[in-house]
């Protein structure tokens, strides 16, 4: 599995300051309990990954690109990581029904500008997965 912060990323104390990566967890331990408690996070299914995708949404305006996070191992968890500029990223074009649900996600919180993160799992079929995921994060967002 992996764990992301639930909320705030970056951790500051005195003259020290670390970001949260998503991360993976092979395991959870009771002693763990306590640590979940002060800085809760969510718990994710790991899914394998050829690419991830970064959508932008600005008002109405979708920007899409993959991002090759496989290419680095120290990418291959949160393409964030080690802030690598030569990460290479790619324009995609998204199809109309996953481009319309991302617009409809960040207006569903009331913002103009936002981004949606996906990724292109190794098993890959045509299956609707994306749109089911997209269908069901709007369940919730509309709840």
């Amino acid at each position: 599995m992996v764990a992301k912060p639930l909320k705030q990323a970056l951790i500051e104390a005195d003259d020290f300051e670390k970001v949260i990566f998503t991360s993976s967890i092979d395991s959870l331990t009771d002693e763990d309990r306590a640590s979940i408690f002060v800085c809760p996070v969510i718990f994710q299914r790991h899914i394998p990954k050829t690419v991830d995708i970064r959508v932008t949404v600005v008002g109405n305006q979708v920007f899409a690109v993959t991002i090759h996070s496989q290419e680095s191992e120290e990418t291959k968890v949160d393409w964030r990581r080690g802030s690598n500029p030569r990460l290479h990223h790619e324009v995609v074009n998204l199809s109309d029904d996953v481009a319309d649900k991302c617009v409809r996600i960040v207006q569903s919180q009331f913002l103009r500008f936002g981004t949606v993160d996906l990724v292109w799992d190794l098993d890959r079929t045509g299956l609707p997965i994306a749109s089911a995921i997209t269908d069901e994060m709007l369940k919730l967002a509309n709840e």
